[in-house]
């Protein structure tokens, strides 16, 4: 569904068969998102934090909508030099509709063509078909959104008015010698930032966004454990002044705290699914060529033999002598996938986390809503169905 009917694997090289033209892709993409690449963006996300907590401060009940904006604001500003404004920018509009397809089709079994193959080839006037029209315009959003960013940065180069972005630094770089390689590079470039966009918000930034609305449910459901964060900031950073990256390594309980949230309640329990290319041998089991192997992140994170009460939320059990406890399982790694097709844009969407969550610690308190009488309600954690 995604690759055939959709066409994502054109510009999403998360879905991309691996091979060259994959490899040249996420080359392209880790030079402008490795972990020292960041220095040079903080400043856009120091700006973008900024708007975050005016917003929250303003409506309070719409942090959904405010972490969207923020994370969306940042990668379209990084990515493409755009400085989204307002909170209903199209731009992010655009993105967000990609991406409310891509996680209804990415999980197995939504379609029925994923079961049945042969069901791609049937006409999309034939009763029960309605799944291609469905396809076809998803595959002309994720074509039009594609170009129209990448359009924006083209344009705004020509009339001398772009801001330094991953877009900007690649326009600059094509030929003006050879026209296919020019073709080529044109190519390349409107797709690696179309995946900046899509792929690090969906599996790094939407990681991050979602992980930032099971914050706030942690905090109302735990509240000792609110206050024991609120102190170790308070000590670190103080008042005056906002987080900087810099204080991530003093501020211990906020990274067991953040760990703790990547456990409990994984973003993704079953990870990316991914199908196998060729026949594998493994523990005298055949997995035949074509299989979908989901990997059981929440079985793993929630073994009752590794982890003394899965369910609750306890960040201490990461502490160990002063440090953080590296004799349990990083749960960051089921978070953002396994291997080589790992997520690349984690490093940006993790220090975007950190700066929300010590922000909001700094300057909120989380609270249950109240019933009539003024007593705090009972706050349940509750989940929507999706691959994200």
């Amino acid at each position: 569904m995604l690759n055939d009917l959709m066409g994502y694997d054109h510009g999403l090289f998360s879905l991309m068969e691996y091979g060259d033209d994959w490899r040249k892709h996420r080359r392209v993409f880790r030079q402008h998102f490795n972990p020292s690449a960041l220095t040079e963006y903080r400043p856009i996300i120091q700006h973008q934090l900024s708007r975050f907590l005016a917003f929250l401060l303003d409506s309070p009940d719409k942090f959904h909508t405010h972490c969207e904006t923020y994370m969306g604001s940042v990668i379209l500003h990084i990515t493409y030099g755009y400085p989204a404004l307002v909170e209903d920018d199209p731009f992010i509009a655009d993105g967000e509709d990609v991406l409310k397809a891509f996680r209804i089709a990415g999980l197995p079994g939504s379609f029925l063509v994923d079961v049945f193959p042969f069901l791609k080839y049937v006409p999309s006037w034939f009763p029960g078909a309605g799944f291609k029209g469905w396809a076809a315009d998803y595959r002309a959003k994720e074509t039009s959104a594609r170009h129209q960013c990448f359009r924006y940065s083209v344009d705004a180069m020509k009339g001398g008015s772009q801001t330094t972005s991953v877009a900007s630094q690649l326009i600059s770089k094509f030929s003006n010698d050879d026209a296919s390689e020019r073709e080529e590079q044109e190519r390349v470039a409107r797709n690696v930032t179309f995946i900046a966009y899509i792929v690090v918000e969906t599996a790094g930034l939407d990681t991050a966004h979602a992980m930032s609305t099971i914050f706030i449910l942690a905090m109302a459901m735990y509240p000792e454990g609110q206050r024991k964060a609120q102190k170790e900031v308070d000590r670190v950073i103080g008042s005056g002044r906002l987080p900087t990256v810099g204080d991530q390594e003093e501020t211990l309980y906020i990274q067991a705290l953040i760990l703790e949230l990547f456990r409990w309640h994984q973003v993704t329990p079953l990870v990316i699914p991914h199908s196998i290319t060729s026949d594998i041998y493994y523990d005298g089991y055949t997995i035949p060529k074509g299989t979908i192997v989901m990997g059981n992140a929440w079985a793993v994170l929630h073994d009752p033999e590794v982890f003394e009460n899965p369910m609750e939320f306890i960040p201490e059990r990461y502490i160990k002598d002063g440090k953080i406890n590296t004799d349990l399982p990083d749960p960051s790694k089921f978070v953002f996938g396994f291997g080589r097709r790992s997520c690349p844009g984690r490093h940006l969407g993790l220090e975007m986390l950190y700066m929300m969550i010590v922000s909001t610690l700094l300057l909120f308190d989380i609270l249950p809503p109240e019933d009539e009488l003024g007593n705090p309600k009972k706050v349940e954690a509750t989940f929507n169905d999706g691959i994200t």
